[in-house]
């Protein structure tokens, strides 16, 4: 996908926000990446122990998506994505 972009005329990113496979892959490439974590998974912590991975959100795939509201809000606050 990324070399599709570049062919096309556009740029590589500046930030890569996804999941582990895809903030790995961006860290392994030299990119600034960051994600949401499972805290059984230690791909994104150890990425971020080897200064691959700018930030990891831990989380809990097995909490109810309900407890993570006040994290939700504030990120979007934070980010100015609020309504």
């Amino acid at each position: 996908a990324l070399d599709a972009a570049v062919d096309a005329g556009g740029s590589l990113p500046e930030l890569v926000i996804g999941d582990h496979g895809w903030v790995c892959g961006a860290g392994q490439l030299g990119f600034e990446a960051m994600g949401p974590a499972d805290t059984d998974d230690p791909a994104l912590f150890v990425g971020q122990a080897e200064g691959r991975v700018s930030v990891v959100v831990p989380l809990d795939d097995a909490v109810r998506a309900a407890y993570y509201r006040p994290l939700i809000r504030y990120v979007l606050n934070r980010a100015c994505l609020s309504q």
